[in-house]
C-alpha cells in the first residue's frame, strides 16, 4: 500500500509516496486490513459468521491438541475489540491459546462493559454463572446529549 508522506516532513517532495509493509493505526483503510486480518483467523480456527451479523461468529474450535472441546464458542468483533465466550471454560481456553499463535493479544477478563452495554457476572448456588446485561448507561447517556432526561 502507498500513501503520501505526512504534512511537514522536511523531506517531502510532490511526487513522493512511502510504500508500507503492513498498515498503520489511524489510516482510512487501517480497520478494512483489521478485519480482514482478525476474520482470516477466524475462519483458520473453525469459526464461520453468522448470516445476518458479518462481525459474530461461531462454531468449533478446530486445533491440533489432542483433546478439542465441542462446545460451540461466539465471538462478537467491533472494529479492533472483540468478546468471546462458551457454555466450556475449557473452549475459552482453548480458543485463546490458539489465537495468540496467530497475533499477540492483550486478554483482560471477564466483560463488564462492551459497546454501551454493562455486563454483570453472577456465580449460582449450583455452579452455573448468569449474566445481566443492560444498556442503561448508554440510555442515561443519550438521553442526558439530546435533553430528554
Amino acid at each position: 500500500m502507498a500513501i503520501r508522506p505526512p504534512v511537514g516532513d522536511p523531506e517531502f517532495h510532490s511526487k513522493e509516496y512511502w510504500l508500507l509493509n503492513k498498515t498503520l493505526y489511524g489510516l482510512r483503510c487501517s480497520p478494512r486490513h483489521w478485519y480482514n486480518r482478525f476474520t482470516s483467523i477466524l475462519w483458520q480456527l473453525g469459526l464461520q459468521s453468522t448470516p445476518n451479523d458479518p462481525c459474530m461468529f461461531t462454531g468449533a474450535i478446530i486445533s491440533n491438541s489432542l483433546v478439542s472441546p465441542t462446545a460451540p464458542l461466539h465471538v462478537d468483533v467491533y472494529v479492533d475489540d472483540f468478546v468471546f465466550y462458551s457454555t466450556n471454560p475449557n473452549v475459552e481456553a482453548l480458543f485463546q491459546s490458539e489465537l495468540e499463535k496467530h497475533i499477540k493479544v492483550d486478554f483482560m477478563g471477564d466483560v463488564d462493559f462492551f459497546l454501551g452495554t454493562a455486563f454483570a457476572w453472577q456465580q449460582q448456588d449450583n455452579g452455573h454463572i448468569s449474566v445481566h446485561m443492560s444498556q442503561s448507561a448508554f440510555n442515561d447517556y443519550v438521553s442526558h446529549r439530546f435533553g430528554v432526561n
